[in-house]
């Protein structure tokens, strides 16, 4: 079950949880959309299971982790926006000119199989997910997402991204999805490597977490080529439109030689 975040301002009072997180999506969505939700300082929903987009453009800094107040007097801790950078591929906030392969990616058959999206998944989804609400995902703290392009074309290769973010505990989780024309070319691992490595290392997290399905078994294959260690199976722990999954638990740890083992560059 989805939960609301431990600060709740009066904007988000009125969203409804529900057994899926489907529902708080689409409330959410809609009061961005009619301008009754403050997108730079909501505190918004956890979407179990759901890969977010990225953080907005447009705020820099030096230090690693900025702090904000709302309207409530409330600090949160947040992720710096950033831009990585591996050799073929570039992570950095979505953007408008994603909506288009967004909607394509996410009303994708396979994409749809193992994320709670939306059905059908709409330009409107796309917009708003892309310029209103993926910003409030890093501003709440609870992570923070990147669109992941080919670094020569520009174009969208999928998303990865952190989400559930434990600040005390200093543990965050993984996901990501890749799109269709990207599949097949081990973009989703590298994605993740690199996001873990920029966590563990420069971030000084503990812990990163990655959850799959136990059916699906290419998510699976991401994780273990992306140097995850497999802990074991959650039961009944992960659900997928109207039904309950079984998940399999992987970790990464600031020890495992993979946190060390991707280059790329920082930008803020």
């Amino acid at each position: 079950m989805a939960q609301l975040l431990r600060h709740k301002p009066a904007a988000l009072l009125g969203v409804a949880t529900g057994s899926t997180p489907l529902p708080i999506y689409q409330a959410l969505t809609a009061k961005v959309r009619a301008g009754a939700v403050d997108a730079s300082r909501a505190r918004i929903a956890q979407l179990d299971e759901y890969v977010g987009l990225p953080a907005r453009p447009g705020l820099t800094g030096t230090v690693t982790v900025f702090r904000t107040s709302d309207h409530e007097g409330a600090e949160t801790d947040m992720f710096p926006e950033t831009v990585l950078h591996t050799e073929l591929l570039t992570l950095r906030p979505f953007s408008s000119s994603d909506i288009p392969d967004t909607q394509a990616s996410c009303s994708d058959s396979l994409t749809q199989q193992w994320l709670p999206l939306p059905q059908p998944y709409t330009l409107d989804d796309a917009t708003a997910w892309c310029t209103k609400v993926a910003p409030a995902l890093r501003e709440s703290g609870d992570g923070i997402h990147f669109a992941v392009t080919d670094s020569h074309t520009g174009r969208l290769m999928g998303t990865v991204g952190l989400k559930k973010t434990d600040w005390q505990a200093r543990v965050s989780e993984i996901g990501y999805w890749v799109s269709p024309w990207a599949r097949g070319n081990g973009i989703a691992a590298g994605a993740t490597r690199a996001l873990a490595r920029w966590l563990l290392a420069d971030q000084q997290f503990q812990r990163l977490e990655l959850r799959a399905a136990t059916e699906n078994t290419a998510s699976q294959k991401v994780a273990i080529k992306a140097g995850f260690h497999q802990e074991g199976i959650l039961r009944n722990a992960g659900f997928v439109h109207a039904r309950r999954v079984d998940l399999v638990l992987f970790s990464l740890l600031p020890d495992d030689s993979t946190t060390t083992g991707s280059s790329f560059a920082v930008t803020r």
